[in-house]
């Protein structure tokens, strides 16, 4: 079927440009800042924490804890009073059917399901699954797809849904996740405008599959269909789908000058993120041992520069019973070195929330009041790719935050021994006046300095896999 969107005509660009080698990739990274500033806009200026649907006012001295993004929001209230965002819950690509013990997932059970569903009397599944069967991806030969799951939320199935707000009612996108009736209700202009925006969960869709060939789709799409990579058809792919509803959320939204925030996300589809302006994943850093997994310099990197100047948060999921207070802080030094935000959630992403058990935040309070802090301030000075300072040491790596006022300086050793390392800071470059020594922000010490030509030069030495944070004031 031919596309209502576009005609036949298929359009491209794609831009040149030259860097300065001397900065090797990250100058080319600066260049396309540059070039398509408009996709890395930052929008949010305060920055913290991530909670998880928990209760914020129900945890005692909840302020020590830095949360500024409540995904899934109770107590719309008490977070605004207390500047905390309001953010609803949506997952855009599935519907999550839960079916009765032991009745088999076949086709032909789900199918009657959710039609039973569908004509039912409970208004909000009814709802649910009239929306899926108008939305729900179909494979080659016509049938909808789904995955058999079994998970705390659901014992079911788990449909693929294309969230494309141009399908016809009832689709998923204008009819159940974003419409006229949600946005009076929650930013109109009677409301007490308590929401600061919408979080959309497993952005990335993990749960559902790549390819859509449902022809009555096809004519609703705004980007061309591709084809499969097994029959060579022509199909939808999922990521394109998600694309087409984020373009539109995140324009409404902007538009009234709300934000859009999102987990799970920047994984594979790096194309997503210019719509959103928070940012954050769950993250298994820690086993279930309670042992220490590094999560890969070469990832953090990646989600550090789709980002560019905006707030990416964490949850870690972990048996929480099992953390001990070296992992607890090289969590958060990890998560300062990047200019990450860090917060807990669940060892399964929903049961046994670490903020609903006072045994192990208040455990973990004095880690929270020593680095959420830091972590915000780096946060909110914005990650810059240049950081006109190098190290001699190629296991300490650097990064750096701000432009102005206070520059921030961090460092990781990478290694698993204790490293040293000379550290020359272009003084000229960042703009500042290094007439005394400095601090390390960590531990405290005093660090001395040497100058020369327009350079300052410092020692530093970090146990391994530890991190720190310099201060540097601009001129």
């Amino acid at each position: 079927a031919e596309s209502v969107a576009f005609s036949r005509d298929g359009n491209f660009a794609f831009v040149l440009f030259n860097v300065d080698g001397g900065y090797g990739f990250r100058g080319a990274l600066a260049r396309f800042y540059a070039i398509f500033a408009e996709c890395f806009e930052r929008r949010l200026d305060t920055h913290g924490a991530w909670m998880p649907f928990a209760d914020i006012s129900a945890i005692e001295g909840f302020e020590d804890f830095g949360f500024v993004f409540h995904e899934g929001a109770v107590h719309d209230q008490f977070n605004a009073d207390h500047g905390i965002g309001n953010y609803r819950y949506t997952e855009p690509s599935t519907w999550w059917m839960d079916m009765p013990d032991g009745m088999e997932r076949s086709a032909e059970d789900v199918d009657r399901m959710i039609r039973e569903y569908a004509a039912g009397d409970d208004e909000k599944y009814k709802l649910s699954a009239q929306v899926t069967l108008a939305s729900v991806a179909y494979d080659e030969h016509g049938h909808m797809q789904y995955q058999s799951r079994d998970l705390p939320w659901c014992h079911g199935v788990c449909f693929s849904s294309n969230p494309n707000p141009n399908l016809p009612e009832p689709c998923e996108g204008r009819t159940l996740l974003w419409n006229d009736a949600d946005r009076a209700m929650l930013y109109g202009p009677d409301t007490p405008g308590l929401q600061a925006g919408e979080y959309l969960d497993s952005l990335e869709a993990y749960a559902t599959e790549a390819e859509n060939h449902r022809r009555d789709h096809f004519r609703h799409v705004t980007i061309p269909l591709t084809f499969s990579r097994e029959s060579k058809s022509p199909c939808i792919h999922k990521a394109f789908s998600v694309f087409e509803f984020c373009k539109v959320l995140a324009g409404d939204l902007h538009a009234m000058d709300k934000a859009l925030f999102c987990n799970s996300a920047p994984e594979r589809y790096a194309f997503l993120t210019p719509f959103f302006d928070v940012m954050g994943i769950e993250v298994e850093w820690v086993g279930h041992e309670g042992e220490w997994v590094d999560p890969g310099d070469d990832v953090c990197n990646f989600k550090r520069a789709m980002m560019a100047t905006r707030p990416y948060a964490l949850l870690l999921n972990t048996p929480f019973e099992k953390l001990t207070p070296p992992i607890v802080e090289r969590y958060f030094q990890r998560s300062l070195f990047y200019g990450f935000l860090p917060s807990m959630f669940s060892h399964n992403a929903a049961e046994d929330i670490y903020w609903g058990k006072p045994e192990w935040y208040n455990r973990d309070r004095h880690f929270f009041l020593k680095y959420a802090p830091m972590c915000r301030e780096v946060s909110e000075a914005g990650w810059q790719v240049l950081t006109h300072a190098r190290s001699d040491n190629p296991a300490i790596a650097l990064e750096r935050f701000g432009t102005d006022g206070a520059i921030y300086l961090t460092l990781l050793n990478t290694s698993a021994t204790d490293q040293q390392a000379a550290v020359t800071l272009d003084t000229a470059a960042l703009g500042v006046d290094l007439a005394g020594p400095l601090t390390d922000d960590i531990s405290g010490a005093t660090i001395p300095l040497t100058h020369s030509a327009g350079e300052a030069t410092l020692t530093i030495s970090l146990a391994a896999e530890c991190a720190t944070r310099l201060t540097l004031r601009s001129k």
